[in-house]
């Protein structure tokens, strides 16, 4: 029997070393997607190359034991291939994405049941309704046919971030939320208002919001309770 446990734990460290890969891994192929304006490549290949670190982001998940922090970034990756189709399809990935902070927020709200609120985020939670709601009323009139789809997704966007605080789980899905938030304020500026954002800014932030919540909410521990 010692002598098949000795076999065993090699490929038990080489597993453990993979799924600890899987995030960085995620991070540095995202990353080279900056790349992707400097390369002529095919909308599918484009597409792909889009969404191929925020998939390994959800096989951390799943492997780590959170399905659903895995099927939320899974969405998101989809959100990402419809953004990337020529022309964007923009309705179709503000649903993606709106699908995926959805399976975010049922998972805060679960563990804000189970262990209630943090409630010293509470003024965190609070600057950030007040700034969302400002931002919806300076963008509205120039939000045309997206205004009610757009609006509904700045809603169910704001009240992932705002869970994301008030759940008593790290700071760093908190932080991670806002990022994602962040990116997709700056994607509204430049979609509404014209206002240009510095060359990068917005996948770079989205991807750290992603990779923060995979992190983060890639605990068996933390979405047991909605797979009951």
């Amino acid at each position: 029997m010692d002598g098949v446990r000795s076999a065993e734990e090699p490929s038990r460290a080489r597993q453990r070393a993979a799924r600890r890969a899987l995030l960085p891994l995620g991070v540095l192929v995202a990353l080279t997607y900056l790349a992707s304006g400097l390369v002529g490549t095919s909308v599918i290949v484009e597409s792909g190359w889009k969404a191929a670190g925020i998939v390994l982001f959800a096989a951390y998940a799943f492997w780590r034991g959170a399905p659903v922090a895995g099927a939320a970034l899974l969405f998101g990756a989809g959100g990402d291939i419809a953004l990337a189709l020529r022309p964007p399809v923009f309705v179709a990935g503000m649903g993606l994405f709106g699908v995926g902070h959805a399976l975010y927020i049922a998972g805060f709200l679960l563990r804000i049941r189970s262990n209630g609120a943090a409630r010293k985020r509470g003024w965190i939670a609070a600057l950030i309704v007040i700034g969302s709601v400002a931002l919806g009323v300076w963008n509205a009139p120039d939000m045309g046919a997206f205004l009610a789809p757009g609006l509904a997704y700045q809603a169910l966007l704001t009240a992932m971030v705002v869970c994301a605080f008030l759940a008593p789980v790290s700071v760093i899905a908190g932080m991670g939320a806002l990022s994602f938030m962040i990116s997709d304020s700056m994607i509204g500026l430049e979609l509404y208002k014209h206002i240009g954002s510095p060359p990068g800014a917005i996948w770079i932030t989205y991807v750290a919001g992603q990779a923060m919540l995979a992190y983060a909410l890639s605990d068996r521990r933390y979405f047991a309770g909605l797979m009951k």
